[in-house]
């Protein structure tokens, strides 16, 4: 496993569009998708991310 940071290969996979599997904890889930998809912060604050579920 590696640390998701800016310019590791983790980050350019996902970048690419590439399929990864991504463990953590659901505020840092929403912070990787305000990074990911440009959400605004009310956007990330309405996100449910169920526990044990896939995004």
């Amino acid at each position: 496993m590696r640390p998701l940071l800016p310019g590791n290969a983790g980050a350019v996979e996902l970048h690419a569009g590439r399929h990864s599997l991504v463990v953590s904890h659901g505020n840092t889930l929403r912070a990787l998708r305000m990074q990911l998809h440009g959400l605004t912060v009310p956007q990330v604050e309405a996100l449910e991310i169920p526990t044990g579920a896939g995004y």
